[in-house]
């Protein structure tokens, strides 16, 4: 999913991951994960970003993701999953709708839903929904909004990472878990970047929101 479309890996793993991990060392092991694939996936869309646009989402956000890593240090464990599958299944199901706005949104929108994104991120690992339904209700090409997307999640995850590392979360453990899933992230991810070539962005798109709404809602009813 995260090859395909840019962005859907956190979303896929961290509910699952929650389950069986417990939501830190999920957040850890995703947040890990897409940091690693930025080494492929940057490169390859860096030609179609557009410097302002992105710049107005990742730098509140960057700012913001410190108080969210605080949130999701100090919450109950059953709490975190929940907050965790509410995410995936409110901005999933928002995207399936199909929203869409047809002037540029003002640079002040940009900023706010940067900094939301950074919260969500910090808090539970998956901050890439508000930019991400942000982003396809507008009018902007897809070739731009994959290319925000997949620098965006690249930057903010390596900085999620860093913090929670900062916080004392990240355990000698929980890298050697994260190196082990390294190899099979990065060989499908590009397997995902080769697919994208043939498919459709409603194909893809509505294949990819349907997996996560099926992860989210399993995350709120376990």
């Amino acid at each position: 999913m995260r090859g395909i479309t840019g962005f859907g890996g956190a979303m896929l793993m961290t509910p699952p991951l929650g389950i069986l991990l417990g939501p830190v060392p999920a957040v850890v092991i995703s947040l890990g994960l897409e940091a690693i694939a930025a080494l492929i996936m940057v490169p390859a869309v860096h030609k179609d970003l557009p410097l302002r646009q992105f710049s107005l989402l990742i730098v509140p956000a960057c700012l913001a993701i410190p108080v969210g890593t605080q949130v999701l240090v100090g919450v109950d464990a059953v709490l975190a999953r929940r907050m965790i599958g509410a995410m995936v299944v409110i901005s999933s199901l928002a995207m399936l709708t199909g929203l869409r706005y047809a002037r540029e949104a003002p640079s002040s929108m940009s900023v706010a839903i940067g900094s939301l994104a950074g919260v969500l991120l910090g808090a539970t690992g998956i901050g890439a929904p508000p930019v991400v339904l942000f982003l396809l209700s507008g009018p902007s090409p897809i070739q731009n909004t994959r290319a925000i997307l997949t620098v965006f999640i690249s930057a903010t995850s390596l900085i999620g990472f860093i913090s929670l590392y900062m916080s004392g979360a990240v355990t000698t453990r929980l890298v050697a878990g994260t190196a082990a899933l390294a190899a099979c992230y990065l060989g499908t991810t590009w397997l995902g970047m080769k697919a994208f070539t043939r498919l459709t962005d409603r194909g893809v798109r509505t294949i990819a929101l349907c997996m996560m709404l099926a992860m989210g809602g399993t995350a709120l009813l376990i």
